[in-house]
């Protein structure tokens, strides 16, 4: 046999013709579904990756809001030879041209619209032709329907005028005539028709003589002659004459057409082929949709390493029959470069030349640009050949036997293969004496790996599953096989051959039983050697301590999936005690804040009292009852658990200054310290260590650095040296001025400051009128005075505080 004969017998043993044609059935035109039967198979791997690069980016483009399909269109190609000969096209051919024409606009925008995502798709843009005016051309003369339109040229508009304006007139005179009692008595019936485009009356077989004209056509039955009447002869031919005209017009126009086209045939021809490309290219995606294919990597050194792979004339096949349950059987196939013999052995109908087949078909797929149906992140060998020997050979014809024929094919396979092949063998070398059989098998399974082949082959040949498990570059894979249920499980096992079982097998399709127990009695008996049995009791143990394995596996998934949703379930719940929580802390805050409020009323009805008793021993008073309520409900502000002890807190630690109720950070330790610097925001002050409340954490700490969590007064007051402070009110109402030094007032008195500024600036002297007379009333204040020319002058009250 020669190269090709067997590279074409492989592919037909495989099934890829049944697979193109699946593909071809999701073309849009014919031309497209011819490329998809005759899909072109790369030899290297950058033409294989282009290929599925190709495909994948029109999975991309069908995935856009606007989607990607084509209008099904013709081959034009016998319509092109015609123009380029000299001939002309129709008024329907014309208008097939101007559909295609603009597909093809229609087609490339689309393509330069995705072009960043689709950058091996839009270099065929350029080969499409942008002939916009040719379409215009086309279309100005020809409608949707196919037909030439009557304004195609001013003298066709005139012609048809004139047949209109003449048939109109004959139609005038048959009415006149058919009004006429002495013809209506020869009609048939009441009406006019068209015979040869001419206009004829129905007129009775018997009078027929009584009607002077021409005879054109008599009924089936010979009852009615329909006769064009002597004085409708001219008028029909004037009409017969103006259609001539109309004729003659539209085939000059037609030819006018087609002159216009002749010197563009050649790029439309090559917009049809890009036309048809995509559209072969637009089959393989949805066909890889269909499949649930996905993009797999490529290599040269033979490496396989398939996750779930299906059989795809499987999944088909379930599709068609629209199986809910019991889908294609996925299989893991690991072969790495170093592996250059896979032995698969196992039950009959259990799945091996499945596998052959799969991987066959693989092979093929991925060097025509089809994604395979198995999960990402799997990898796929590039063979430049692929080779198949399955099923029966046998060939009457040529007088070959099965066996013959089998030893043909092998011997034209070590002749024409090359390094680098695919062979797929099913039982090889059979149909004859065991022994030998089994022989001849091994030495064709060396030779052929020895030739930098990669052989899969499957078996029942004892010894070939031997020389699998003892020679490096060989691998025993088998069919699984259920003893429990005495049926094949059609998952495929690495590193185990597996038995035949074939007596089982033999029962499950229905037997005779008594049957199988003489033949498993004789099995015992017979010839089989103490080895093969030994080996057969071990592939039966291994299968079962797999399945076991793969059972708690199984179960150590399950057992992981449940762990992972309860420490889901159990993260959610937290997180809802958590919130719940925040909601309360939240809302004890807001309790607070309230009673903080209330308090703060107390506080200056106490001041209130007090300005009337300006004793000292009361104010003295006063003020440890303010120190005393401030500091109850500053604490019940800040959060406890957040807190650690003063002699823990280190330089840069965030405390919270209570009587001032804002978060500062510690410039200093306060250990050694009666006093220590407290940095809020840019400013810094200097606290009693007793009027700090231990470090704050969380949202606190953000309170810190945030100035819009600082009390109202802070906005116009300014830290200075110890014991004085600074309020400025400059620009600000009387009213709001006097709120803001009462509480500044406050703050200074808890803190022990002596001495204090208010800046409130000149102005009109209002503003300065109203703070000074608060501050004669004020029971903190022991007295005031103007600033000095270097503090500010009359602008400033500086206060000295009792």
């Amino acid at each position: 046999m020669t190269k090709l004969a067997l590279l074409r017998k492989a592919e037909t043993v495989l099934e890829w013709d049944v697979l193109l044609d699946l593909l071809a059935k999701h073309a849009s035109s014919p031309m497209g579904a011819d490329l998809c039967r005759s899909l072109r198979l790369a030899d290297h791997i950058a033409d294989a990756k282009q290929l599925l690069g190709e495909t994948g980016e029109m999975l991309t483009l069908q995935d856009r809001k606007e989607g990607f399909s084509l209008m099904p269109f013709p081959d034009l190609h016998p319509m092109l030879n015609r123009l380029e000969k000299g001939g002309t096209l129709e008024t329907g051919e014309f208008h097939q041209i101007s559909v295609l024409l603009g597909q093809v606009v229609e087609v490339k925008a689309k393509l330069v619209v995705a072009r960043a995502s689709i950058p091996l798709l839009y270099s065929r843009a350029d080969v499409l032709s942008n002939h916009a005016q040719l379409k215009k051309a086309i279309d100005h003369c020809i409608d949707e329907e196919g037909h030439i339109r009557p304004t195609a040229t001013p003298e066709l508009s005139k012609l048809m005028d004139a047949i209109r304006s003449s048939k109109e007139r004959i139609r005038k005179r048959i009415d006149a005539m058919l009004n006429k009692p002495k013809l209506a008595e020869l009609l048939q019936e009441q009406y006019f028709d068209l015979r040869a485009n001419r206009y004829v009356l129905p007129v009775r077989a018997e009078c027929r003589s009584q009607v002077p004209g021409i005879v054109h056509d008599v009924s089936a039955s010979g009852a009615t002659v329909f006769i064009e009447p002597r004085e409708l002869v001219e008028r029909n031919n004037q009409m017969k004459v103006a259609e001539i005209e109309v004729e003659r017009e539209i085939r000059k126009i037609l030819n006018e057409l087609a002159q216009r086209l002749v010197p563009h045939t050649g790029s439309i021809a090559d917009d049809l082929v890009c036309l048809a490309q995509l559209d072969c290219i637009a089959a393989k995606a949805t066909f890889s949709r269909l499949l649930d294919a996905k993009p797999v990597g490529l290599n040269t050194e033979g490496r396989i390493q398939l996750d779930r792979a299906r059989h795809p004339l499987l999944v088909f096949a379930r599709l068609r029959a629209q199986a809910a349950e019991g889908g294609v059987i996925p299989n893991d196939l690991y072969l790495d470069g170093s592996v250059r013999g896979l032995v698969i052995s196992g039950p009959n109908a259990g799945g091996k030349t499945v596998t052959l087949k799969l991987l066959g078909l693989f092979a093929l797929m991925v060097r025509a640009g089809l994604l395979l149906p198995c999960d990402p992140g799997s990898e796929m060998g590039l063979f430049p050949e692929v080779y198949a020997d399955i099923g029966d050979a046998q060939d009457l014809s040529r007088d070959l036997s099965s066996f013959s024929a089998h030893i043909t094919q092998m011997i034209g396979l070590l002749r024409h293969a090359a390094p680098g092949a695919l062979v797929l063998l099913d039982e090889p070398v059979t149909s004859t004496d065991p022994t030998e059989g089994a022989a001849l098998a091994e030495a064709l399974l060396l030779r052929l790996t020895e030739q930098k082949m990669k052989v899969v082959v499957t078996t029942h040949y004892p010894r070939l599953k031997v020389l699998a498990q003892s020679r490096p570059g060989f691998l025993n894979a088998s069919a699984e096989f259920d003893v429990s249920t005495l049926s094949p499980t059609y998952r495929v096992l690495f590193g185990m051959p597996g038995g035949s079982s074939a007596i089982d097998i033999a029962g499950r399709l229905g037997m005779d039983e008594t049957l199988l127990e003489d033949a498993l009695d004789r099995a015992k008996q017979g010839t089989t050697s103490e080895d093969e049995q030994k080996m057969t009791r071990i592939v039966d143990e291994l299968q079962q301590r797999q399945r076991r394995l793969e059972e708690e596996l199984r179960r150590a998934q399950v057992a992981r999936e449940e762990s992972e949703r309860s420490a889901d379930a159990q993260r959610e719940t937290t997180e809802q005690i958590q919130q719940a929580e925040r909601e309360l802390k939240k809302d004890a805050r807001r309790k607070v804040v309230e009673e903080f409020a209330m308090a703060k009323r107390r506080i200056h009805q106490l001041l209130e009292e007090t300005k009337k008793e300006k004793s000292s021993a009361v104010i003295k008073t006063a003020k440890q009852q303010l120190a005393a309520i401030e500091r109850e409900t500053t604490e019940r502000l800040s959060d406890l658990d957040s807190r650690v002890p003063l002699d823990q807190l280190q330089a840069g630690d965030h405390v919270d200054i209570t009587p001032l109720g804002v978060v500062g950070i510690l410039c200093e330790p306060p250990q050694s310290n009666r006093r220590v610097r407290v940095r809020i925001g840019e400013r810094e002050l200097s606290v009693d260590v007793d009027q700090l409340g231990g470090r704050v954490k969380e949202a606190s700490i953000e309170r810190a650095t945030d100035p819009s969590t600082m009390p109202r007064n802070t906005s116009s007051r300014v830290a200075m040296d110890l014991g004085e402070e600074v309020l400025d009110v400059r620009g600000k109402y009387a009213d709001d001025a006097l709120y803001e030094m009462t509480n500044f007032l406050d703050q200074a008195s808890l803190t022990n400051a002596s001495l204090v500024r208010v800046i409130h600036g000149h102005g009109t002297g209002k503003l300065k009128q109203v703070l000074r007379d608060y501050l004669k009333e004020s029971p903190y204040v022991e007295g005031f005075r103007p600033g000095d020319r270097n503090e500010g002058g009359d602008g400033v009250t500086i206060v000295d505080l009792k």
